[in-house]
């Protein structure tokens, strides 16, 4: 208890650093919008004297954050003020991080940083294929089974992928604490190994082209044409859009607000990668006599309510509870779709359709944090997670009409199996 007076003592001063950061932060931004930039030299010098305040103020902060975490729930709630304070450092961490990322694409529009520190474009190549696997792997699937076995076919796919992410997860929150180097290289040589045992051991199952028709190219109809697909598209955007704050909201909820180490995030959200192994194969096998879609529109609206209400109780617990509401959305929501729409697009351009449906989570992964990263900055816990059941509503409404207008065995394309 000797200890939070201090904490307290440390956290506010802290607070008057951040306060300091963000006001300079606000005069850059201002001076880039402007036509001289003769107030940045000013700027930037006050940047260097504050950094000696500021790198003492963080190995304090650090020192009680390892007392604050190792306090239980109940010591933390006793203390208030000192929860009270570390939102408020939160919230002028993320302002000051956010509005230095805009300052930045400033100075690259005004050439005002040298080249030698601009980043090299080869450090992002890998951003744009990370997720070019996804569609090729999802035709093998509907390829090679036959309609009714699609679904959990797309299950057994995810349960591979799940297990690895539970994995992956876990590890990566130990990695983390420990050498960051070691987790990236690690990441890299199982990818490599992927590869090469999809190259060595996976025949060529894309059935043979049809020959070209006056009914149209022999490359088969593109899904930018066709409606089904662009509302599936948005739906699986909408989904994916609020799924993701797992990877970007979530952590900050967990360790910053709540002030669990990251271990037990990593353990938190590995544990949905686990339960999808678990469950997702019978869970789809044993819903294969409901309407698929149906089925999706229930497993949408559990991700909107499990997100919902996660800022509703700072507790591991809690937590836990959350993640099973939204890993049970998804056990039910995804199969459904990609079954739904491998038995919807023609078999000579299923691949395509895939490709634009498991597009959106790419998409979606590069909005998310750009939309939903100042929202929570600005709004907190208990106001920005709600917001995610109204991403989740209009999802499932669309998916309820797809099922109606849509899933009809007469109009699906893609019901036979390639021979």
């Amino acid at each position: 208890m000797n200890a939070h007076p201090q904490m307290v003592t440390d956290l506010r001063a802290h607070q008057t650093i951040c306060r300091e950061l963000l006001a300079l932060a606000e005069r850059e931004s201002q001076a880039l919008r402007q036509t001289h930039t003769t107030a940045l030299p000013e700027i930037y010098q006050t940047k260097k004297t504050l950094l000696p305040r500021l790198n003492e103020s963080l190995e304090k902060v650090r020192q009680h954050r390892v007392h604050w975490q190792s306090l239980s729930a109940a010591e933390r709630s006793a203390q208030p003020e000192i929860g009270f304070l570390v939102r408020q450092v939160q919230d002028l961490t993320m302002r000051v991080i956010l509005l230095d990322r805009e300052n930045e694409q400033g100075l690259l529009r005004r050439g005002l940083i040298p080249p030698r520190e601009i980043p090299s474009v080869n450090q992002h190549r890998p951003h744009f294929v990370a997720d070019l696997y996804r569609p090729a792997a999802s035709s093998v699937i509907g390829d090679l089974l036959p309609p009714a076995q699609r679904a959990v076919g797309f299950a057994a796919l995810r349960t591979a992928i799940n297990l690895g992410f539970a994995v992956g997860m876990a590890t990566g929150g130990l990695l983390a604490d420990w050498s960051w180097r070691v987790m990236f290289l690690a990441d890299g040589v199982t990818t490599i190994l992927y590869g090469l045992i999809i190259y060595i051991f996976v025949p060529e199952t894309r059935p043979a082209p049809r020959a070209a028709t006056s009914a149209g190219p022999r490359t088969g109809p593109s899904p930018w044409r066709d409606p089904v697909c662009l509302q599936l598209a948005a739906v699986s955007f909408a989904f994916a859009l609020a799924f993701h704050t797992n990877v970007t909201a979530l952590p900050l909820t967990i360790t910053v607000t709540a002030g669990y180490p990251a271990p037990v995030y990593g353990c938190l959200v590995g544990l949905n990668g686990l339960l999808i192994v678990l469950f997702e194969i019978p869970a789809t096998d044993a819903l294969r006599r409901f309407r698929r879609l149906r089925v999706a529109a229930a497993g949408m609206l559990l991700v909107g309510v499990g997100y919902a209400v996660t800022g509703f109780v700072l507790h591991w617990a809690w937590f836990l509870f959350t993640v099973g509401l939204w890993m049970a959305g998804e056990i039910l929501s995804t199969p459904q779709k990609l079954a739904f729409i491998a038995d919807w697009s023609p078999a000579e351009s299923r691949g395509r359709y895939l490709s634009l449906i498991q597009a959106t989570w790419s998409l979606a992964t590069a909005v998310n944090p750009i939309l939903f990263l100042p929202l929570y900055a600005r709004l907190g816990d208990r106001a920005f997670w709600p917001l995610l059941a109204l991403v989740a509503l209009p999802g499932c409404l669309l998916l309820l009409h797809l099922d109606r207008a849509a899933d009809r065995p007469e109009k699906l394309r893609g019901l036979a199996v390639a021979s």
